[in-house]
C-alpha cells in the first residue's frame, strides 16, 4: 500500500510540473564558506530503480519535495524518496525531477545508527 502511494505521488509529481530540458540551469550564488559541487549518482528508469530497491530489501519510508530557492513556499523542483530496510539498518535516497524519465540513487548506506531523539523534534 505504501509503495503504491509513493509511486502514485511520484507519477503525479512528474506529470504535473514542467521543467526545462536543462535541469541544472543557472545555479544561484551561495555564501562563503559554501560552494556548489557535483556528486556522482547512478540513474535509471523509475521502475528499474524501484525494482533495485526491492531486490535490496529496501522499501519507501517517506517522500519529500525540494523547493526552488530552498523556500518552503517555492515551486517544487525535485523529489527525494527515502528507503529503509525492515530492520532499519540500511537506507537509500533516490532523487527525481519533474518530466525526467529517470530517477537517481544518491546513496545506499549500511550500519545505520540513530541519533538521540531531540526534545523538540516530533
Amino acid at each position: 500500500m505504501k509503495k503504491l502511494f509513493l509511486v502514485t505521488v511520484l507519477v503525479y509529481f512528474l506529470s504535473s510540473l514542467s521543467l526545462s530540458a536543462d535541469h541544472r540551469g543557472q545555479l544561484p550564488p551561495v555564501e562563503a564558506p559554501f560552494n556548489w559541487n557535483e556528486v556522482p549518482v547512478i540513474c535509471g528508469p523509475h521502475q528499474a530503480v524501484i525494482d533495485k530497491m526491492e531486490r535490496l530489501g529496501l522499501y519507501p519510508l517517506h517522500a519529500s519535495l525540494g523547493k526552488k530557492g530552498a523556500d518552503p513556499n517555492g515551486e517544487p523542483v525535485f523529489m527525494v524518496l527515502y528507503y529503509v530496510n525492515n530492520e532499519g539498518t540500511s537506507t537509500a535516497a533516490v532523487i527525481t525531477m519533474p518530466n525526467d524519465p529517470t530517477a537517481c540513487v544518491l546513496y545506499i548506506s549500511y550500519d545505520v545508527t540513530l541519533a538521540p531523539k531531540k526534545k523538540n523534534f516530533q
